[in-house]
């Protein structure tokens, strides 16, 4: 199914308060509206019960974005946001597909380096 524009719309003012939370350090409310666009674009792909099963497991993963978001440059997270809606916007399937694994290779990127940083919030 197509990505509807109501959602489209959602993840594009999604973007535009992440770049406001991004210069103003706001890295709690850049998370929360990392979740709103996040499952904006699941729903624009008509992926609500993927997003819905996510939500169950992403309280493991929120303890990593805490961190990587105080660590990491957001910009980066809002550039790669940006790609895969714009490639959404244009129909473009496999761009937004590109996009959207850099953005999960991001996660795998940063996961090695915070364990190291911070051992102890992670077991074997």
């Amino acid at each position: 199914m197509a990505a509807t524009r109501p959602d489209l719309t959602a993840m594009a003012a999604e973007l535009t308060v992440q770049e406001r939370c991004d210069v103003e350090g706001d890295v709690p409310g850049f998370i929360e509206s990392d979740d709103r666009f996040h499952r904006a674009m699941a729903l624009a792909a008509d992926q609500g019960a993927v997003w819905q099963d996510l939500e169950r497991l992403k309280a493991q993963m929120n303890r990593l974005r805490h961190l990587s978001m105080r660590v990491f440059d957001r910009s980066q997270t809002i550039a790669q946001h940006r790609a895969v809606l714009t490639a959404l916007q244009a129909g473009d399937a496999d761009g937004a597909e590109d996009a959207i694994r850099t953005h999960l290779r991001q996660m795998l990127t940063e996961l090695p380096q915070m364990a190291a940083a911070h051992p102890d919030y992670f077991t074997d």
